[in-house]
């Protein structure tokens, strides 16, 4: 039985041959899928879970969401022993690259990119804010003059290394925020994680652009700056993500990995 023609204008499927094509495509669809399922069931009778963390989301969400996650694998495992945690922290690109040869089962990460073998999960956003000290006595003053530019010798604490979403640069964004067309900072110190410039800042020695996950473990330490007049807009933002393989992605504990980060 032929299942193409062939022509001048080339080869074309025949009714038959598209048939065939299409339950061909069927069954390899069901079958990968099957074998995903399969996979998932073997990783949820797995007792220890490697889960990589961005090192500033692990600090400010990991304890709550451990606790979360423990509790919600004993009620779905029905008093079975409940499967333990392997945790690693890290930068994206690192975790990224761990998981890809098979040192984690879950990566949470910024704004990652994936492989077409793995699965995103957006778990929540996170804006960016310029803060300072809440006891520095040059805010007020600061503030009062921010209708024109106004320059700051203390300097501005830069992780500059953070992603923002479409890869703009942390410090392009605020230099077109509406506090960015308000303050000009002399000095430009560059940190290498937020919680170097929260001390930084804390300490009054300056400014520091801060996501506001970050900033809220020290609500007594920080004070969020906004131009005389004008609403509080974030200067940024940045997605939080769980990626997995579709296997793990397919798994209970990763669903309950998202739902517990989505309820912090």
């Amino acid at each position: 039985m032929r299942r193409e023609h062939r022509s001048r204008e080339g080869v074309e499927l025949t009714p038959s041959g598209k048939l065939f094509y299409e339950s061909a495509l069927r069954i390899l669809k069901e079958a990968s899928s099957l074998g995903m399922q399969l996979n998932a069931n073997l990783y949820e009778r797995r007792q220890r879970l490697r889960i990589g963390i961005f090192e500033s989301i692990a600090i400010y969400a990991w304890p709550r969401v451990q606790e979360q996650l423990r509790h919600s694998l004993r009620l779905v495992g029905e008093g079975k022993e409940a499967q333990e945690f392997e945790l690693h922290t890290g930068r994206t690109e690192h975790l990224l690259s761990r998981l890809n040869v098979g040192e984690l089962d879950i990566a949470i990460a910024v704004d990652p990119s994936i492989l077409l073998t793995q699965k995103r999960e957006i778990l929540f956003e996170d804006k960016f804010y310029l803060y300072c000290s809440p006891t520095d006595q040059g805010i007020k003053d600061i503030e009062s003059k921010a209708r024109g530019k106004k320059t700051t010798e203390r300097p501005l604490f830069l992780f500059e290394n953070a992603r923002v979403n479409l890869d703009v640069d942390l410090n392009a964004s605020f230099a077109v925020s509406q506090i960015g067309e308000h303050f000009i900072f002399e000095t430009l110190n560059r940190v290498d994680s937020f919680e170097v410039a929260v001390e930084f800042v804390r300490a009054g020695l300056g400014f520091a652009l801060l996501p506001e996950h970050v900033a809220a473990r020290n609500p007594k330490g920080l004070y969020r700056l906004r131009p005389e007049g004008k609403a509080q807009i974030p200067i940024a933002s940045h997605y939080i993500c769980a990626v997995a393989p579709h296997s793990v992605a397919l798994s209970t504990p990763f669903k309950l990995l998202c739902d517990a980060f989505r309820a912090f």
